[in-house]
């Protein structure tokens, strides 16, 4: 029998009381006591089955699992009606990776204990690693019913909450869990998140401070304060806080990514920034050379270094993110009835933006005898005139505001809907969850993400031989389809060109050379600006053009200009103005000069339609090659150049020799309809065609 010291004096003591006391040693975390105790318990009786039974827990948590096994085996085979050794070996089954008999192990328990909470808690554990979320959620609340304080389950209710309905939906549960353990502070951390990612952020800021200053090293955190700063435009503030995560965990990578993003954002340029920006390439390399997917933000990778297959893989881990639980097809034989191929457009920017200024004609032009033209829309009402034409100019305009991705995925199923474009892929307020539910047979990602989706329930990507081209099919998830010109769509034949206004007007020289992008300020680097301003050097009667961007970034920039031996006077920020009116004025500058990794998009064609030459080096990424896309389908292939020398040297001459710029300008303003760029008719013509053959071949797959 074990024997214990007391008052100096050794004390004989039953079996049962020593297993007693070797289990409040063990709930109080006094592992090793407790160890020793079962060990001598069994020495005295190795047929003493609470303490073999408690051993093997001990083991459990010590990770020594092949022992573990061994105890645990001998407790179930002796008596197999305990509900507590069935819920212990359905735990270590759990830990083994044996999930399908670790459920049967703890259904038994359950089954034998029905009131008991502690079974329901365990099956529902078991349920959630196995992603059985509605069973897991059933007996999460089970076990609430009988213990409602019980923290873990509280827990676990709002994480499978989370899984399967979202963020939102489960703010209330983390909340509760947060009341019956405030001393944690990984459910603390779910609760703030909850909050920002449901757009609650005024109430996630407090939490994550009330982390931090409790947790000081409590990484998560940091981050969740540095992205709110981010969203609310505190770049400082969220420079700062992603420092501070970095001090803590220099390798880790939402902290890397987020500060950036802020950087670039902020136009903070030390001389670190391309150090982290390599150091961030060098993790998405790590995990593809393991064969793992990182997980960054697919966005911020658009305008750092990373190459095309690099951002395939980042893609593929956004896309893998957004995919449910339950991600069976949702379209049904409805898709397949006869009549005209239905087309759905999902889009969430059906206001004033560049999205809608680029489709806005689109919807309007489709063949009606030939398509029934859908638009899902989600996104704000602004009642501005482009919302109002493209719901007027669309067969169905559906609102879907507020709807969850199931809904989305239910209607677009319900209206038979044969081919589904989407426009926004991973750009912000994208509905990713609800394409990976498959509510259309063919699903096409489209013009609002300049990438890859890297979506294995999206089947093409609608390109051009420039930004799609046929050698690079590898770093696309999605086939390509192929346009003959420019992908990308534009309405500009809308808008009439006016008389330019006075450079005056626009604070601009009269007499200078100006040279202009009016991108926005993140997609600049410092190289590009240090060939802007060697550029400013070598013609000392120019100016550079952009758009404010508020103090921080133009304070940045000057600073910049100034480091580079170029007069900050020389900047000049226009302000924003609204997209017509910014055309218009377009016109009084004399070339736009183009950014290296992520490229002048919508900004372009509104430079092309103002009659303003573009110079562009295609990169080896959809991003980097847009401007070269729009630049060829105008006609101006002389101003896509092989390198930077050649950009900044073509970019000095045509300062000091006009004559070909002139000749440039001339072809612009002539008739800029009848450009392939701007002939938006025939391109939809093009879609149209694509459609059809896509869905043909599609029809006779199915029939083989």
């Amino acid at each position: 029998m074990p024997s214990l010291i007391e008052n100096s004096e050794p004390r004989q003591v039953s079996l049962a009381e020593g297993i007693q006391i070797a289990l409040a040693h063990h709930r109080q975390g006094n592992h090793q006591t407790a160890e020793e105790i079962y060990t001598s318990v069994l020495r005295a009786d190795p047929q003493q089955i609470d303490a073999m039974h408690l051993l093997g827990v001990i083991r459990c948590q010590q990770g020594r699992l092949d022992e573990a096994e061994q105890l645990l085996q001998a407790v179930i085979q002796r008596n197999p009606e305990s509900t507590a050794f069935q819920n212990t070996w359905g735990r270590l089954l759990l830990l083994r990776g044996r999930r399908e008999e670790a459920l049967i192990a703890l259904r038994k328990a359950l089954d034998l204990s029905p009131q008991n909470p502690e079974a329901f808690f365990n099956l529902a554990e078991a349920e959630l690693t196995e992603r059985h979320l509605d069973d897991a959620i059933k007996h999460y609340e089970q076990c609430l019913v009988l213990h409602p304080t019980h923290p873990a389950a509280r827990f676990g209710l709002a994480q499978s909450i989370r899984m399967r309905d979202g963020w939102a939906a489960a703010v209330a549960h983390y909340q509760l869990a947060v009341a019956n353990a405030p001393d944690n502070p990984i459910i603390q951390q779910h609760f703030a998140t909850s909050l920002l990612q449901s757009g609650h952020l005024d109430a996630a800021q407090p939490v994550f401070l009330k982390i931090t200053e409790r947790w000081l090293d409590f990484v998560d955190a940091w981050n969740g304060q540095a992205a709110i700063h981010f969203i609310q435009g505190r770049l400082p503030e969220s420079i700062k806080a992603y420092e501070k995560a970095l001090e803590l965990q220099p390798d880790n990578p939402q902290a890397l990514d987020g500060l950036i993003e802020a950087r670039r954002r902020a136009c903070d340029w030390r001389d670190d920034i391309e150090t982290l920006e390599q150091k961030l390439v060098t993790h998405v390399q790590t995990f593809m050379e393991r064969d793992q997917l990182p997980a960054i933000r697919i966005f911020t990778a658009l305008y750092t270094p990373f190459n095309a297959e690099q951002q395939l893989a980042i893609a593929r881990a956004n896309a893998q993110g957004a995919r449910p639980i339950d991600a069976h097809p949702r379209f049904t034989d409805k898709a397949y009835a006869s009549g005209r191929i239905r087309v759905g457009y999902m889009i969430a920017d059906v206001r004033n933006h560049p999205n809608a200024h680029n489709t806005l004609l689109l919807y309007g032009l489709h063949d009606r005898e030939k398509f029934e033209v859908f638009v899902y829309s989600w996104g704000a009402d602004d009642n501005s005139t482009y919302r109002h034409r493209i719901r007027n100019e669309c067969e169905h305009f559906i609102e879907m505001r507020g709807w969850s991705d199931e809904a989305m995925a239910q209607r677009i199923s319900d209206d038979g809907v044969q081919i589904l474009v989407d426009l926004m892929a991973h750009t912000s307020d994208n509905r990713m969850g609800a394409l990976a539910r498959r509510p259309a047979p063919l699903q096409i990602n489209y013009l609002g993400f300049p990438g890859t989706s890297g979506a294995d329930f999206i089947d093409y990507i609608l390109g051009d031989p420039w930004v799609t081209p046929a050698e690079s099919a590898a770093a696309f998830s999605e086939r390509i389809l192929t346009l003959p010109n420019s992908y990308q769509i534009n309405s500009h034949r809308e808008i009439i060109l006016k008389t330019p206004p006075v450079r005056k007007a626009l604070d601009l020289p009269e007499d200078a050379f100006v040279y202009c992008c009016f991108n926005t300020a993140y997609k600049f680097t410092p190289r590009v600006f240090s060939l802007w301003m060697d550029i400013l050097k070598a013609t000392p009667n120019s100016v550079f053009w952009t758009f404010k961007s508020g103090a921080l970034v133009e304070n940045h920039l000057r600073a910049f200009a100034s480091k580079q031996g170029v007069d900050p006077a020389r900047l000049i920020f226009g302000p924003t103005l609204p997209r017509d009116e910014h055309i218009q004025r377009i016109q009084a500058a004399d070339l736009f000069l183009d950014t290296e990794l992520y490229n002048a998009h919508t900004t372009a064609s509104d430079s092309l339609w103002a009659g303003v030459p573009i110079l562009t080096v295609p990169g080896n990424t959809f991003a980097s090659r847009v401007c070269a896309s729009l630049v060829h389908s105008a006609g101006l292939d002389e101003c896509i150049l092989p390198d930077w020398d050649t950009y900044k040297e073509t970019a000095v001459a045509l300062a000091k020799d006009r004559t070909q710029l002139d000749i440039w300008r001339a072809h612009l303003r002539n008739h800029p309809e009848k450009l392939p760029v701007f002939d938006t008719p025939q391109l939809v013509l093009d879609m149209e065609k694509i459609y059809q053959d896509i869905w043909q071949d599609h029809e006779t797959r199915r029939n083989l």
